[in-house]
């Protein structure tokens, strides 16, 4: 499987990665970005196969991701 990466912005280590917070013009913080692959998502318990995006939530005890599927608005 091909490796995805912003060398600038992120960096892999045992431990996890870095992303770097993007800033608006005058400096304030506006988000950061965090990709995962197919296989980490799957290991979160979403079925990739399955979901059609995932709902992070994020709560006092951590973060937890929900599968979606856009045939359950139908």
């Amino acid at each position: 499987m091909a490796t995805n990466l912003i060398p600038a912005i992120v960096r892999e280590n045992p431990e996890g990665r870095t992303a770097r917070i993007s800033r608006d013009a005058k400096g304030d913080p506006i988000g950061v970005a965090v990709f995962l692959t197919s296989e980490e998502i799957e290991s979160l318990g979403v079925n990739t196969a399955a979901a059609d995006a995932v709902e992070l939530q994020i709560r006092d005890d951590g973060a937890h991701f929900l599968p979606i599927s856009w045939k359950d608005d139908e």
